[in-house]
């Protein structure tokens, strides 16, 4: 689990792993059987949802995660595999690489601490015409 919380007022965020369960795939079937009383149920105490729907592994072997943030927010996102590029070869696991986007930012799993981290890039300040130049974006 990634965890990073400090005592300022500073935002942070928790990231925890979860593997999908068979009844991941027929949620939807659940809460039209049970006429929406599950839906509405796991609307308003989304953590039900996930606990029936995926269990708790390590986030090397995850599929999905569970975010909380400072005011305990709660999603569940599913983690994009890509195949790695140039830039982001020291993220490579088996010729795959684990991404999570979310509202505050892009997450690249690390294999060397065993976290997601947010990978920041080099910016350069350029004028408009010369960043869509450089990027091939000028037509």
């Amino acid at each position: 689990m990634y965890f990073n919380k400090s005592n300022s007022n500073s935002s942070y965020i928790e990231i925890e792993g979860r593997k999908k369960i068979f009844l991941y795939r027929y949620w939807n079937y659940l809460c039209i059987f049970s006429f929406g009383i599950l839906y509405m149920i796991s609307k308003y105490y989304f953590y039900i949802k996930i606990l029936l729907t995926t269990k708790k592994c390590n986030l090397k072997n995850s599929d999905c995660v569970v975010i909380r943030n400072k005011f305990n927010k709660i999603e569940l996102r599913d983690i994009i595999e890509f195949n790695p590029t140039k830039n982001l070869m020291r993220y490579n696991c088996n010729g795959k690489i684990k991404i999570i986007d979310t509202e505050y930012a892009r997450f690249i799993y690390d294999n060397m601490i065993e976290k997601y981290v947010s990978v920041s890039y080099n910016v350069e300040n350029l004028p408009y015409e010369e960043l869509l130049i450089k990027t091939n974006f000028l037509l």
